[in-house]
């Protein structure tokens, strides 16, 4: 199969597990860091989430895109309201 752009391959999968993973990470307010690993249909879930609850959604927030072992931070002004 064929690599998933930003994707993560589960590399010990067994048979009723994702192919693939998307690796985000959360920041906690006392400043703990929890990584993540979800799904596409997670992502999914949790992007119809916030279309559905958007008086919820932080008005600010910070992004941070890595790839390629590169850190970049993104503005929140600057992503895709899609």
């Amino acid at each position: 199969m064929k690599k998933k752009k930003n994707a993560i391959r589960n590399q010990n999968k067994k048979p009723s597990e994702a192919m693939f993973y998307y690796f985000c990470a959360f920041l906690e307010s006392d400043g703990d860091v929890y990584p993540l690993l979800l799904t596409k249909d997670e992502l999914k879930r949790a992007k119809r989430r916030a279309e559905k609850n958007k008086e919820d959604v932080p008005s600010s927030f910070l992004v941070f895109q890595y790839i390629d072992g590169t850190l970049k931070k993104v503005n929140s002004e600057s992503l895709d309201q899609a």
